[in-house]
């Protein structure tokens, strides 16, 4: 059976895109205010990856700065302000002309995703646009996408040039980079990720609130795959799958394993957790953003998301479960070799399965040596990532005044 993901978005984006076009045209010619910086993420729906983290650092430690974050849902950005303390009105919405006027006087926009706070084209005019991406790829992404849709293609090519500058995590892939946004190695920024900085302290009052204090003294698997843009998920893809092995095997190890399905493609889960109480959803309506959890667990099982390589840094172990990869190659395609960027090992049978993930849990040496150099390949920086990308901006700005 085939499931069509490909295009779910595109209605929206259109909309923020078209809507945006008349008002940023006119914000052209208006004055921008030095001081003011509008973050947002994917669709101006989400808070979340690099920008949160970023945005959170721009308000605690410059003050100077006019610091807000576009959420288009009231209900969430209502929800938000009360939390960060509604005299600030920290949280904005750029639906209304009012509100994206206010967005459009910014000289500066951080942006996690190709949706700019307002729609438009050569948003960058006049205004310095960061885009920092919600995770570092190792899909081939953008233009190098294989296969590439039409109609992204045109979307690419039209909004690429709203952006000043793009974040790259390691000097590896500038070249990879420049290709996929059609751009000279100036447009590149090597930088580390600013959501990277929260994964080596979790927030374990999250996991505490909603699984119970004792998981914190058993093993915990996060299990994260990637959408498909074409075909129906399956999560134990094994032909002999025993759910009644598969449950005494985590119970009798002790080990929780922990359901985190893409955020813009959620799936139902029931079916699993009635398999065994060492199944868990940990969805957005738990944690929006992984990084604020992800020190927490041991292990991480995945597919083809870049996820593997913020958890790399962490120095604890992957497994993967590339069980469609010839169909997922051919539509989207790799950096490189995908075994070569996936250090650990790709069990197809339950019990391999099993036998994997308890030797990757109790040996801290097995499959170590490929781990390292896969993320020495991926990121150059780990730690004070805020900091860094503040201080760039903060250059960038300095120079546009200049």
């Amino acid at each position: 059976m085939k499931k069509d993901n490909t295009n779910k978005y595109n209605n929206k984006r259109a909309k923020i895109l078209f809507k945006g076009i008349v008002p940023s045209f006119l914000g052209i010619f208006i004055p921008k205010n030095k001081k003011r910086i509008i973050f947002n993420s994917t669709r101006n729906e989400f808070y979340n990856f690099n920008t949160k983290y970023l945005f959170e650092y721009f308000i605690k430690n410059h003050p100077e700065y006019e610091s807000k974050y576009v959420i288009n849902n009231k209900e969430k950005r209502d929800k938000l302000n009360k939390e960060f303390g509604k005299e600030h009105e920290y949280f904005i919405e750029t639906e209304s002309f009012k509100g994206m006027w206010y967005a459009l006087r910014a000289k500066s926009w951080i942006t996690s995703a190709f949706e700019t706070p307002v729609g438009g084209f050569f948003l960058n005019l006049n205004r310095f646009v960061f885009l920092l991406g919600h995770g570092t790829h190792f899909k081939a992404i953008v233009l190098n996408e294989n296969s590439l849709p039409m109609i992204k293609k045109i979307y690419y090519n039209l909004i690429l040039f709203n952006f000043s500058k793009f974040l790259v995590t390691s000097k590896s892939l500038i070249d990879i980079y420049k290709k996929a946004y059609r751009c000279d190695e100036s447009k590149l920024a090597i930088l580390g990720e600013p959501r990277h900085d929260s994964i080596f302290e979790a927030k374990l009052s999250i996991i505490e609130e909603n699984f119970g204090e004792e998981v914190l003294l058993e093993k915990n698997v996060l299990y994260a795959p990637t959408w498909r843009p074409n075909s129906i998920l399956k999560l134990f893809p094994f032909d002999e799958m025993s759910w009644s092995d598969f449950s005494d095997y985590l119970e009798k190890e002790r080990i929780n394993l922990y359901l985190r399905m893409h955020p813009s493609f959620p799936e139902d889960l029931s079916f699993y957790t009635n398999q065994s109480k060492r199944i868990k959803i940990l969805d957005n309506t738990i944690v929006e953003d992984i990084s604020d959890v992800m020190g927490f667990f041991d292990l991480l099982i995945t597919d083809y998301s870049s996820i593997h390589i913020s958890f790399l840094l962490l120095e604890k172990p992957v497994m993967f479960l590339p069980y469609d990869f010839k169909e997922y190659n051919e539509r989207m395609g790799f950096i490189d070799d995908y075994d070569k960027l996936t250090p650990g090992p790709k069990p197809t049978t339950l019990k391999r399965f099993q036998d994997e993930m308890k030797l990757l849990l109790e040996n801290e040496n097995y499959y170590k040596d490929e781990r390292v150099k896969v993320s020495y390949f991926f990121n150059d920086f780990t730690h004070n990532n805020c900091k860094m990308n503040a201080e760039y901006i903060i250059k960038e700005l300095e120079k546009k005044d200049a």
